[in-house]
Parts: C-alpha cells; sequence; structure tokens
C-alpha cells in the first residue's frame, strides 16, 4: 500500500470516528439536558458553546466527506488533476478545533456544576 493511500485512510477513518462520538456527544447532551441541568445550574454558555463545537466539528467532517468524494470523482473522470488541498485542510482543522471546543467545554461545565 502507497503511503498516501494509507494516511488519506487513516484520515478518513479519524474523520469518521470524530464525527461518530461528536454526533453522540451533542445528541446525548441536548437529549439529557434537563436531567444534566439543574434550575440553579451556572455557566450555561459552555455548554451551550460546546454545542456550538460540536455542531462545528459535524458540519465540518460532513462537508469535507462530500468534498472529497466529489473530487475523486472528478479524478476519475478525468476532469481535474488538481486537488484543492489547502481548503480541506482547512475543514479537517475546522473540525478538530470544533470537537476539541465541544469536549472541554462539556467537561468544564460539568465541574462547574459538580454538586
Amino acid at each position: 500500500m502507497q503511503p498516501i493511500t494509507k494516511a488519506t485512510e487513516l484520515l478518513d477513518k479519524h474523520a469518521d470516528t470524530r464525527l461518530k462520538l461528536a454526533t453522540g456527544a451533542l445528541a446525548l447532551s441536548i437529549t439529557f439536558r434537563s436531567d444534566l441541568v439543574s434550575s440553579t445550574a451556572g455557566n450555561l454558555w459552555a455548554l451551550k458553546t460546546a454545542w456550538i463545537g460540536f455542531t462545528v466539528a459535524i458540519l465540518c467532517d460532513v462537508y469535507a466527506s462530500m468534498a472529497e468524494a466529489g473530487i475523486w470523482l472528478a479524478q476519475v473522470q478525468k476532469l481535474s488533476d488538481k486537488r484543492p488541498i489547502w481548503w480541506l485542510k482547512l475543514l479537517w482543522g475546522g473540525a478538530s478545533a470544533g470537537f476539541a471546543t465541544g469536549i472541554i467545554m462539556l467537561l468544564a461545565f460539568a465541574l462547574w456544576n459538580v454538586s
């Protein structure tokens, strides 16, 4: 297996895992919001920031996957030899930053509201 093929495969696997984790964390934290958040909970901005971070991660990962599929299709059909890697890196970076923000802020919210 060529190194570039292996790297692309690992990157896709990482993005898929991040997408599943972000989606799960967002869905669970919204679903059980009433159980997690008491009426006296403080720092609700941290929970909302976590939701925004997870949403950014999900959108960037989905859009990057769609873009990669379009690039692959264009290469197969010989429409383009060039791969616009800079904006894919931007999407992957956005997904990673959004996911990290979501995790950190969700943990911060939990720690601030431990009873």
